[in-house]
């Protein structure tokens, strides 16, 4: 499957669309929806515009070249063996949805700053020890990471928004 295929089925699925309704908002057929998702066929770009829009995402996120979005190769890795490590039952317990990870960690789609906060608070793990950079625990025994996370969550989405690209743009220079 493509990158493409997969960001599809994903998006759809998350969505809540059957590949009929998908279909009917693009004024497609079913069957043309259903070779999309099994690569057999790819999109013209004016659909591939089409879809972005009922979708709510941008072409480069369609067919996977959204780096703007992207974390860093490390935190997928330890994202991957943190899922193949621990029981499937205990990672649904808390609320990781498995299907969606797998996605994440094979690279089909992008992973926000706030989505990767979230998977790592749902592991029980500090972003810091996911992205390799564990910090110095302060003087209640909590990490650094603990308390930007509570201060993070806090923020607006687009206090947020301004935090991630601040972040983006240390990393960057990096």
């Amino acid at each position: 499957m493509s990158k493409f295929s997969e960001i599809l089925v994903y998006l759809r699925k998350r969505s809540g669309l059957s590949q009929q309704e998908l279909a009917d908002k693009l004024g497609l057929s079913r069957s043309i929806i259903g070779m999309y998702e099994s690569n057999q066929r790819m999109p013209s770009l004016e659909v591939l515009e089409a879809l972005a829009d009922v979708f709510n995402v941008n072409v480069d996120f369609l067919i996977g070249h959204s780096g703007d979005e992207e974390i860093t190769k490390t935190f997928r890795t330890n994202l991957a063996e943190l899922i193949k490590n621990t029981n499937k039952f205990d990672l649904e317990a808390a609320g990781v949805n498995l299907y969606e990870v797998d996605l994440i960690i094979k690279g089909a789609i992008p992973l926000s700053l706030a989505e990767a906060y979230q998977l790592s608070e749902q592991l029980g793990e500090s972003m810091d020890s996911m992205l390799g950079n564990d910090l110095p625990a302060d003087n209640n025994g909590n990490g650094q990471a603990t308390e930007f996370i509570k201060l993070f969550n806090k923020l607006s989405s687009e206090q947020q928004s301004l935090v991630i690209a601040q972040i983006k743009g240390i990393l960057s220079n990096q």
